[in-house]
């Protein structure tokens, strides 16, 4: 079998030459970028106090909107008919008065206002690079036998209308477009005894993982397209999901050793997820009407008091019987309330599972899992419970229905989840 080239020092793989280049950015620049971060939080917090002593009435006008939203979107959830509507214009009033407060307040004092969102672009740029935990870079890639399985279906039709099959071809990467029924895990099998030294697929997620199956046997590197809807794997690995075709310079790019996770030996790369969640993307109907089909599911569960057998031991130890949702990731989902972390892995590389738990006291508030069903990630709620494993266990009575990566599958228990640490090799775009 022909083996991929890297520069450096190298180390023989299952097929491959992985050269090891250990290149991580500085940790000094890493501490220069913490520090300011935190001089600027400094500087915006005692702006935001000068202007909330100089114009209180505003700000409390701003507060008060901004809480007749957020309780009118929480009781326009849990109601129905009429008084649905009477919530929703409630909400609607409350976001009015809340911009025409912050538009009074901008033209008031613009400078100020540039000011604080001039910093607080700052603290969002240096803040992540000082708290970025990329895995580090083992090597360059450059393959004699590169493979590229195409799904035209996913995402939309995404990859066919960047025509990404015959820009790969140009690029002398063999392609091989899918069709229905194709077992894609087998035909990566196929192209590596074939002689394949990397392998990438464009697709969703769920397409992304039967192919990973196939290269993490082999030991060889494995390449990401983002041509899904959601593309999850692709931002956390750092890809820009809207540059399809940037993305297959990954074939000329850098390796990094990244953890994926197993259940019952089933390869999955971002979460497997349990209860509430399986039985939402069940239905033929959540593809196309999200929020709409987890609504149904949720009111049909809270209606029949439907409870799930699903068996643990929590963090300390101590055996659980049921439980409404369970997350189980590979590495944990980011823990803020910030919108731009909902469903965010800060790192792919800590060797654990993200386990989360939750289980709703009251059919009153089994709507409170709304947000953990659509972003896979909740802030802070009573019932909750987060922890790292590297791995977990879950017994059941029946065959048991999971969501893994998006697909919807069932398996027959105990289940046995476990992170595979810097095991799986994936190759990126230089910088």
């Amino acid at each position: 079998m022909e083996s991929s080239r890297v520069q450096g020092h190298t180390r023989e793989g299952h097929g491959y030459c992985l050269t090891m280049d250990l290149r991580t950015q500085p940790t000094s620049a890493k501490r220069v970028a913490a520090g300011a971060t935190l001089l600027l939080i400094l500087l915006i917090s005692v702006i935001s106090l000068s202007l909330i002593f100089t114009n209180l009435r505003w700000l409390l006008v701003v507060w008060l909107g901004l809480l007749v939203v957020v309780m009118g979107l929480t009781f326009w959830l849990k109601s129905t008919g009429g008084i649905q509507v009477v919530w929703l214009l409630i909400t609607v009033s409350g976001a009015i008065v809340t911009l025409g407060s912050l538009v009074w307040l901008a033209v008031s004092f613009p400078l100020v206002l540039l000011a604080v969102i001039a910093i607080a672009i700052a603290v969002a740029f240096l803040g992540s690079f000082a708290l970025s935990g990329k895995a580090p870079t083992v090597g360059r890639l450059t393959p004699k036998r590169p493979v590229l399985f195409v799904n035209p279906k996913s995402g939309g039709g995404k990859a066919s209308d960047a025509d990404i099959a015959a820009i790969a071809t140009e690029r002398g990467i063999h392609v091989r477009v899918l069709e229905r029924g194709d077992d894609l895990t087998e035909l990566a099998r196929n192209a590596i005894a074939d002689g394949a030294d990397v392998i990438g697929a464009a697709g969703g997620d769920g397409s992304l993982g039967y192919v990973a199956t196939a290269t993490i046997e082999a030991g060889i590197p494995f390449i990401c397209i983002p041509a899904g809807t959601r593309n999850h794997f692709a931002r956390d690995l750092g890809l820009d999901r809207s540059d399809i075709v940037g993305a297959l310079d990954s074939f000329d790019g850098e390796i990094r050793m990244i953890d994926y996770g197993t259940v019952n030996d089933r390869v999955y790369l971002n979460v497997a997820s349990l209860g509430i969640y399986a039985e939402t993307v069940s239905d033929p109907a959540y593809r196309d009407a999200k929020i709409e089909t987890t609504t149904k599911t949720l009111r049909s569960i809270a209606e029949t008091g439907q409870t799930f057998d699903l068996r643990f031991a929590d963090q300390n130890g101590q055996p659980r019987e049921s439980a409404d949702l369970i997350m189980v990731s590979v590495n944990k989902y980011q823990s803020t309330s910030a919108p731009a972390d909902v469903g965010k892995r800060a790192r792919l590389d800590s060797g654990q599972l993200g386990i989360v738990t939750f289980s709703a006291p009251d059919t009153a508030t089994i709507f409170a899992t709304l947000k953990v069903a659509l972003a896979s990630v909740i802030h802070r709620r009573k019932g909750l419970e987060r922890w790292e494993e590297g791995t977990f266990a879950i017994n059941s009575g029946s065959v048991v229905p999971l969501g893994i990566d998006g697909e919807t599958v069932s398996m027959e228990p105990p289940l046995n989840f476990r992170s595979h640490a810097r095991e799986f090799a994936v190759a990126v775009p230089v910088g």
